[in-house]
């Protein structure tokens, strides 16, 4: 699982455009809705269709969200916040990825951790 961490003052609203979330849990639905339909001879007219609505988030001004779908990550939106940093990312596999910069700074290794390539060329 995922935390997602707001570090602007600002609120966030994040659309989960992604497969992973297409579910009721997410707020993922299909529901029937008017559009526009242009036929082969260009007139135009009305038609119902079942339409997908993708879900929403709301994070909160410096809040965290979680326990979230760890493709969170791959929203259009989460990248897009990535980027600017405005956003951070937390996963379960955040503690062994902190207990590596920790070995790095320190010259240990946590126990049980496999050796790296440039660790067994150096001694």
């Amino acid at each position: 699982m995922a935390t997602l961490i707001n570090k602007t003052n600002r609120t966030k609203v994040i659309n989960l455009d992604h497969p992973a979330f297409r579910d009721k849990k997410y707020g993922f639905e299909r529901k029937p809705m008017q559009v526009n339909v242009t036929d082969k001879d260009g007139r135009t007219g009305t038609a119902i269709e079942n339409r997908s609505i993708t879900g929403s988030i709301t994070l909160l001004p410096l809040g965290r969200i979680e326990d979230l779908h760890p493709a969170i990550k791959n929203c259009s939106q989460v990248r897009t916040m990535l980027l600017r940093g405005e956003v951070e990312i937390l996963s379960d596999d955040a503690q062994g990825d902190n207990a590596a910069a920790q070995s790095a700074q320190t010259g240990t290794r946590p126990r049980g951790a496999r050796r790296t390539l440039t660790e067994t060329n150096n001694g």
